[in-house]
């Protein structure tokens, strides 16, 4: 009777122990996945305000262009007349 309880007991255990293993290794598996969820978003926020500069120089460039390709226009039709 009591090897049957100390059989039981080990039997129990060892479905706790089945039951408990693979839930820390998903828990553990979840921790990782949040912190590379949060690495990425910090990523995309450095990103997003990079390119948002990019953005702005490019802009301040074109203007730029524009503005020098109008004065060589200019310049171009002193040269003609």
């Amino acid at each position: 009777d009591e090897a049957t309880n100390i059989g039981n007991l080990i039997i129990g255990a060892a479905a706790v122990f089945a039951v408990v293993a693979p839930m820390l290794k998903l828990n553990s598996s979840i921790v990782k996945l949040i912190i590379k969820v949060d690495q990425l978003t910090s990523d995309i926020n450095r990103n997003e305000g990079r390119i948002t500069k990019h953005g702005m120089e490019i802009e301040d460039l074109d203007k730029r262009v524009t503005n020098h390709e109008y004065r060589i226009n200019q310049i171009e039709k002193h040269i003609e007349e």
